[in-house]
């Protein structure tokens, strides 16, 4: 028999075989009850099936044609039995309801049932929803950068990183990451107008002030903010399918780059190596760097970059904190190598120089008189341990000492850990200090230069590594010279190893004493071998004739 309203009709007749009438009623027929479970979060519009960012979402409990009227749900992210009619979890039916999933970012699995007014459960149903509440991140960074594709010295150079000189520029996320949902979504916000200077679908996000479009690693037509000049920071953001845009509390979600609009030239000044007075002579031994005055008002811009040409060579370089000095407006411009080498002692050379500023904006060219002086001052140069002047290859501390080997003793001396990079100058002395910039364990280079008056001398170097991290303690074993008993022996003079020791690079003695506090006889010994990896050695050792103290 199907299942469906049945129709019953009935006519009722007497003893003497009259009929009545017929009479009709009906009543619904059916023992089967259905469940169609769709979870969905209640935010997305369209509405989306797959993915959310907030544990309560939406479900939709639909009941298919021919099934009997439900009256009860239950929702459960445990899998079981199908329950019983008179379970405690049975809810009022509603054919959309909200559920809240358990914490934890993840796919969730929800399980669910009907129950029909005549009491029928149904099969259970299943459903899936990705619960994802991480924004996406820019694993690759984010990049913008102006329209100009190579330099053209005097008179076209590329900008610093997010400045620019004109309102076109591009913006680039090369690659996302997305654990969850996916990455469908970017938008740029900041100092840009709300519009792209190429033919690409995007939208206008008035409340965020941002131009969003769909995500892709290819470049972005945006357009700076011209209105003011100055600073123009511009931020980028992903947004997953889940509706997670990028934010400060997820990694590399938000990225703001501090970027800037400039159109006024900068202006630089040569200096006198020596005086550091204005000066277009200069004369100078090999040149590591050269000084220079550099400023650049109105603009907002800085110091981005400098190019050389000697004869027809050039080269630029591109500034760094090492240019810095006391004073904000000189910089000691690093110099071309590629030009040092070529520069001959006692010759004249036109020094053709432009700077150029953040947002690729070249000063007018400049040409300086150059003169290289032989630098034939050369010495002898060596950083050690300050606390142990005998080891020229570790140190344990930032504080170095130097040496200098000369024969007639200079005037000044000056130290750096890059050269062109150096320090002030300070008097003469043939044993010094020096502290290390950096903390970091390492090899250190670190640069020395003399003068005697205004004769400079080259520059010269040493190395030295820093270790500041202590071994790690392995296990001692004492025993007799000559039978290598490690139980006992007649002698003071015993042998001692070293094994399961280790150091991040060479363990070169060891502390031995007579008690844990190191007071009695204590002595620090070299190794008298040590293995390649510096884990194991053994030396030799002078017990003291206190008598032997039993344990208790």
């Amino acid at each position: 028999m199907s299942g469906g309203i049945k129709t019953v009709y009935a006519a009722f007749m007497d003893r003497a075989g009259n009929i009545s009438g017929v009479a009709e009623n009906q009543i619904f027929f059916n023992k089967r009850m259905e469940l169609e479970l769709t979870l969905f979060d209640l935010d997305s519009d369209p509405i989306n099936t797959h993915c959310t960012n907030e544990r309560t979402v939406g479900a939709e409990l639909y009941v298919p044609v021919g099934s009997t009227p439900a009256a009860q749900y239950i929702l459960t992210e445990t899998a079981g039995d199908d329950p019983e009619v008179g379970d405690s979890r049975w809810l009022p039916y509603s054919e959309t309801v909200d559920f809240t999933l358990s914490t934890g970012e993840g796919e969730k699995v929800v399980y669910g049932w009907l129950l029909s007014v005549s009491n029928i459960v149904s099969p259970m149903e299943v459903d899936t929803i990705y619960l994802d509440q991480t924004a996406p991140e820019m694993d690759a960074g984010f990049e913008i950068w102006d329209t100009t594709s190579a330099d053209n010295f005097p008179t076209v150079f590329k900008a610093a990183l997010g400045w620019s000189n004109e309102p076109y520029i591009f913006a680039n996320i090369p690659s996302e990451y997305d654990e969850g949902c996916g990455t469908d979504s970017m938008r740029f916000s900041g100092g840009i107008d709300l519009n792209l200077w190429q033919p690409i679908d995007f939208n206008i996000d008035f409340v965020e002030g941002a131009v969003s479009l769909a995500y892709r690693s290819d470049s972005i037509p945006l357009i700076i903010d011209t209105e003011t000049e100055g600073r123009k920071d511009i931020t980028a953001q992903l947004r997953d399918d889940a509706g997670n845009w990028g934010n400060v509390f997820d990694e590399n979600s938000m990225i703001t780059i501090n970027g800037g609009y400039d159109t006024q030239a900068p202006d630089f000044d040569f200096l006198d190596i020596y005086s550091l007075e204005q000066s277009d002579s200069i004369t100078t031994p090999r040149p590591y760097s050269l000084p220079i005055y550099f400023t650049d008002e109105p603009g907002p811009g800085f110091l981005w970059k400098v190019c050389w040409q000697v004869m027809d060579n050039l080269h630029c370089t591109t500034y760094d904190d090492t240019w810095d000095t006391d004073d904000p407006d000189i910089f000691n411009a690093a110099f071309p190598s590629e030009l040092a080498e070529i520069l001959v002692a006692d010759v004249h050379y036109d020094l053709n120089v432009v700077a150029v500023d953040s947002a690729g904006n070249p000063s007018e060219m400049k040409t300086a008189d150059l003169l290289v002086i032989p630098d034939t001052i050369s010495f002898g140069f060596t950083v050690v341990d300050s606390n142990d002047i005998g080891d020229p290859e570790y140190t344990g501390g930032l504080s170095v000492m130097t040496i200098i080997d000369i024969a007639n003793p200079p005037s000044e001396m000056r130290f750096g850990e890059s050269p062109t990079a150096l320090g002030s100058w300070m008097p003469y002395s043939e044993n010094g200090y020096y502290r290390l910039g950096s903390s970091a364990n390492g090899m250190k280079f670190v640069y020395a230069q003399v003068r005697y008056g205004i004769d400079v001398s080259q520059i010269e170097m040493d190395s030295i590594i820093l270790d500041t991290q202590p071994p790690t303690v392995g296990n001692i074993i004492a025993y007799d010279l000559e039978t290598g008993d490690p139980n006992y022996t007649e002698n003071h003079l015993i042998g001692l190893k070293a094994t399961g020791c280790s150091d991040n690079y060479i363990i070169g003695s060891i502390y031995i004493a007579e008690d844990a506090d190191f007071t009695v006889n204590a002595v620090r010994c070299d190794f008298d071998s040590v293995s390649s990896d510096g884990s194991i050695g053994w030396t030799t050792y002078e017990v003291s004739e206190e008598p032997y103290i039993t344990e208790d």
